[in-house]
This record gives structure tokens, C-alpha cells and sequence, in this order.
């Protein structure tokens, strides 16, 4: 059965952008790099809606926001562990200003946020065969541990347009993108509850948008509905 690591996610809303902000997060059993908005705010937790989601016993549910607009600073928000920048513990709400390239504890994890030039890697598109035994697996695994995913149908008006980099830029690492049928993909959202899925799919629409990508783009979530 198949199990995914949704250990750090995250979510890029400026992937037109020449440049594009990353945080590299380091720790004991945790190591990524992932995409940053190009602007405004990246709320960083374990909460399952953060913005970057660091899935670390030592980081609280809403345990900081990063500013990311120039400069850049970052708020603690009032976390049990801390957050320190140049070895001194940050008061709970006070904006500090932090540099690129420097190292700031969260907890006992280490995040540095980084500006990088290259092209963002293409998705893996799967088959339909894959997507469907990914999402019965899935189903199974919601079941168990009282989890929620969200399943997208992606139909372009256009089937030849590719857009294999736009997704790579509005999803992460983990979740799944399958060819449905000529112009159209099934994506699995792991680990996603509904508050977060309305902004990853208002970003994946931005995304098209800014890329003169005409599409529709439906959603369903599992489970439907608690009791």
C-alpha cells in the first residue's frame, strides 16, 4: 500500500516570476527544499493549512509567518519552542528582519530562505490505472487515521497545451497528477483538508491564468462530510 511523506509542503502562487523564493528546512529526519510564494505571507506549522507545513514534534500547529516581501522578516506566533534568528529567541508577534541565506531556528529545525533562477522540476504524470489503485489506497489510509485528500479534474480547452511546469510550481512534491483522457488530469491532493484545498486550487487557477492557460478545473474531497 502506498504511503506518502507529506514531512514538509508548501505552495508557489508567483510561478511566472523570473526568480522564485525557496526555504530549504532542515532537521533531524527532515531535509527539503521547497517553493515559496514570490510575495506577501507564508504561514509556516504543523497545522495541515500552513503554507509550509513542517510535520516535526518541535514545531507548533501556527508556529511562525514569514514576510516575504522586502525586506524580508519573519513572526513568531507565540510557539511553544521558539523561533531564533542570529542565536537570540524572537518575542512572540515582533517582525524581525532576516537575510537570504541565513539560518533561522524554528523549534529544533533550521530553515534558510533562498532566491534561485532555475527552472522548477516537471511533474510526473501517471497513468489512469495508477491513479485509481493510488486512490482506492487512499481511501483506505483516510479511513484509518481520520485523514482528508481532495481529488481534481483538470479539463484544458486546449489538449495539446502542456503544462507539466505550471503544476510543478502549484503542487507539491507528493501529490498525484494522472492523464484522465487527451486534455485531461486527475490529481490527488494528499493530506488536505477543505480550508486548505480552496486556496491550492484558487492558486492552480491563478497559475493557469497567468500562463493564458484556458481550462476548468472540479473538485470532490474524502471524506464528504463529517458526522
Amino acid at each position: 500500500m502506498t504511503k506518502p511523506d507529506p514531512t514538509v509542503t508548501t505552495r508557489d502562487d508567483n510561478v511566472a516570476a523570473a526568480e522564485h523564493l525557496f526555504v530549504l528546512v532542515v532537521g533531524d529526519g527532515v531535509f527539503a527544499t521547497e517553493a515559496l510564494p514570490g510575495k506577501g505571507t507564508a504561514a509556516i506549522g504543523r497545522a495541515s493549512d500552513s503554507d509550509v507545513r513542517i510535520d516535526e514534534e518541535s514545531i507548533s500547529r501556527n508556529h511562525a509567518t514569514l514576510h516575504l516581501d522586502d525586506p524580508l522578516r519573519i513572526v513568531d506566533e507565540n510557539s511553544a519552542n521558539g523561533t531564533w534568528v542570529r542565536d537570540k529567541r524572537i518575542d512572540p508577534g515582533a517582525a524581525v528582519e532576516i537575510h537570504l541565506n541565513e539560518a533561522v531556528r524554528l523549534g529544533s529545525v533550521t530553515i534558510i530562505i533562498q532566491r534561485r533562477t532555475q527552472k522548477l522540476r516537471t511533474r510526473r504524470m501517471r497513468s489512469h490505472d495508477y491513479f485509481e489503485n493510488r486512490l482506492e489506497d487512499e481511501c483506505a489510509r483516510a479511513l484509518r487515521h481520520d485523514t482528508h485528500f481532495v481529488v481534481l479534474h483538470l479539463v484544458l480547452d486546449d489538449p495539446a497545451t502542456e503544462i507539466q511546469d505550471i503544476l510543478a510550481g502549484a503542487l507539491r512534491e507528493g501529490d498525484v497528477v494522472a492523464t484522465y483522457a487527451p486534455g485531461e488530469l486527475e490529481i490527488i491532493l494528499l493530506d488536505t483538508a477543505p480550508e486548505l484545498a480552496h486556496r491550492v486550487i484558487r492558486r492552480l487557477e491563478n497559475a493557469l491564468a497567468t500562463h493564458h492557460v484556458i481550462a476548468r478545473v472540479g473538485s470532490s474531497r474524502y471524506p464528504a462530510r463529517r458526522s
